[in-house]
């Protein structure tokens, strides 16, 4: 194997652990020979194969690991069993943890975190002190910031945006997760305001039985929706 990068002897403690400093022997990506980059425990958290870094202040320990054109930023943190891959990145003071994964084109900035068994793929984002957690996916061009959190089973996609708590409904017929701005019913997905105006033929053609099932449960759904319960 051809190495890209050595541990340096610039080491520090964090939690208990040793972190190296980490030094490129070759040129690629953006990365020169003899840059100094961030910090890893071993060489198992950070692949020699590939484009994938790790800049700055940036950690990766623990079972942790960032491989393919991965890329960690700032004072980005990837532990526990957290993976960032293919072209997936993590800035400021992002961090992957336990079992969660950042892949594909998916960004994690600012605070945001991404842990349990969370996914952010695509060209999901998680930003502000956004977090996915639990089983929470987030996935498509789907944002979760401020303070946005999808967590449980939810998932959110397409051009969705999460500015707050994301609510999720299990054991129907369908799965619910509903965002700030979409409404997500089984396998489909549109705005709030798309929900409440389709009509019953449109309605009827998305599934066999769907329209029976909305004429039983639309009234909740948009409640809950549109903040109207009591």
């Amino acid at each position: 194997m051809n190495k890209k990068y050595e541990l340096t002897e610039e080491t520090k403690m964090y939690r208990g652990i040793k972190l190296y400093r980490i030094k490129s022997l070759r040129d690629f990506g953006g990365v020169k020979k003899g840059d100094l980059g961030g910090w890893v425990e071993n060489e198992e958290n950070l692949s020699h194969e590939n484009e994938c870094w790790v800049f700055g202040n940036g950690e990766v320990y623990e079972n942790g690991v960032v491989y393919g054109n991965g890329k960690v930023f700032g004072n980005g943190k990837v532990f526990g069993n957290g993976k960032v891959f293919g072209n997936g990145k993590v800035f400021g003071n992002g961090k992957v943890s336990e079992n969660g994964v950042v892949y594909g084109n998916g960004k994690v900035i600012g605070n945001g975190e991404v842990s349990g068994n969370g996914e952010v793929f695509g060209n999901g984002e998680v930003s502000g002190n956004g977090k996915v957690i639990g089983n929470g996916v987030v996935y498509g061009n789907a944002v979760v910031y401020g303070n946005g959190k999808v967590f449980g089973n939810a998932k959110v996609s397409g051009n969705a945006e999460v500015l707050g708590v994301v609510k999720n409904i299990i054991g129907l017929k369908y799965n619910i997760t509903i965002t700030d701005s979409h409404v997500r019913i089984g396998c489909k997905q549109y705005t709030k305001e798309e929900w409440k105006n389709f009509i019953d033929e449109e309605i009827d053609k998305m599934d066999r039985g769907a329209l029976e099932w909305w004429k039983k449960y639309k009234k909740t759904v948009m409640s809950l929706a549109f903040d109207e319960l009591a």
